[in-house]
């Protein structure tokens, strides 16, 4: 259904389906873990009816009780990143809810012919954490509003803002099908659009005030954009006027193992002051620029998203890491014995959030990393 969104009528007929097998399956104890378009194949027969069956149960995995999620050898999360659930994401217990919120984002992608979420494996993270899918209604304005309420609660950040169990989603959405106010919804004249069907119009061009919201979007962008080159080039001729001495690089610290660990909620306030104008910032994954600046012996501001974090064997360092294979970024390590702040739950709670660093950069076995003195150094922006 790229590109080419569900009608009403057949999404209540594939939507059933989907639910009623994974209703099936969780009644007997399994949980598939590894919803998402591919995984369900579609037939109609000559009479129109259409069949759905729901593929590739290779990581499902049978529980009763809520179990924590599954991850590889290297601590990876196993499943679609497009779909994952935040309870699977911070690697919480999880339950027959987490197949829900799934089977949620795979019902939006019927029905607008995209994933909710786009990006980076961190911009995923982030959203899936933070975000919620842009409103059905404005995309889907001939879709009944009871019906878009519906599917919000299937990928509720939430386990418990979901439905309990695939058999109550299931009877919602019959009741939902059974009202004749929505089997026979009249989208609003002022809002209404090309009838969506199996061949529709691009989905950008379904909603005008979407397009509306990206002409303002643009205008506002740009706008923003000029203004930040103008500051930027008078922190630059600020900056060449004034003489700073680079500071001291500290000595290298050893490399950390890596390792997966849950996010927490909140974050410590830090009370980081801001780069000064004019200093570049620099993307903790621009390993030649970061090189440069470890040869002049300079600090280096970093600014991105951490994605994992961990501790050597030994169990004296401790770091945050902006990619899952921490050769391909700047490390960021933390000295236990330097500061009783540098404890695991406290680096957990950067976990997909923007953050941002200065300090100098040093270099071990090839690697790049930056020593942290103290929390103060972390802010976010």
């Amino acid at each position: 259904t790229r590109d080419n969104p569900l009608n009403p009528d057949d999404f209540f007929a594939v939507a059933q389906q989907a639910l009623a097998g994974i209703s099936a399956a969780h009644q007997t104890g399994i949980l598939h873990r590894d919803i998402k378009p591919s995984n369900f194949m579609i037939h109609r027969d000559a009479s129109g009816h259409v069949t759905v069956k729901i593929l590739d149960f290779g990581l499902a995995k049978f529980q009763q009780e809520p179990s924590l999620q599954t991850v590889s050898q290297d601590s990876s999360i196993l499943g679609s990143i497009h779909y994952l659930s935040p309870e699977q994401i911070h690697l919480r217990p999880v339950d027959f809810r987490t197949d829900l919120y799934a089977l949620g984002l795979v019902f939006y992608y019927t029905l607008v012919g995209r994933p909710a979420f786009n990006g980076t494996v961190a911009d995923l993270i982030v959203q899936h954490l933070q975000h919620d899918p842009a409103p059905l209604e404005a995309l889907r304005p001939d879709l009944p509003p009871a019906l878009c309420e519906w599917l919000r609660k299937m990928y509720a950040k939430a386990p418990e803002s979901r439905p309990a169990t695939a058999a109550a989603a299931l009877n919602e959405l019959a009741a939902i099908i059974r009202n004749p106010w929505v089997t026979h919804y009249v989208p609003d004249p002022a809002q209404a659009v090309e009838p969506v069907r199996m061949v529709p119009p691009p989905v950008e061009e379904i909603p005008a005030r979407a397009m509306e919201h990206r002409a303002a979007f643009r205008a506002v962008f740009w706008t923003a954009t000029i203004v930040a080159g103008v500051l930027i080039l008078c922190g630059v001729l600020w900056w060449m006027g004034k003489s700073r001495s680079p500071v001291a690089a500290v000595p290298p610290a050893t490399p950390p193992s890596v390792a997966s660990v849950p996010v927490v909620a909140s974050a410590p306030a830090p009370t980081v002051t801001t780069a000064p104008v004019g200093t570049t910032v620099l993307s903790p994954t621009d390993l030649g620029a970061l090189k440069s600046v470890f040869e002049s012996g300079g600090d280096a501001v970093v600014e991105g998203v951490p994605v994992v974090t961990g501790e050597n064997k030994a169990g004296t360092i401790l770091y945050l890491n902006f990619s899952r294979d921490y050769t391909d970024s700047l490390s960021l390590v933390f000295f236990k014995e330097k500061d009783p702040a540098f404890t695991e739950d406290t680096l957990r709670q950067y976990i997909g959030r923007r953050i941002r660093v200065q300090g100098p950069v040093s270099e071990y076995n090839g690697k790049l990393q930056m020593k942290i003195q103290s929390l103060k150094q972390i802010q976010t922006p």
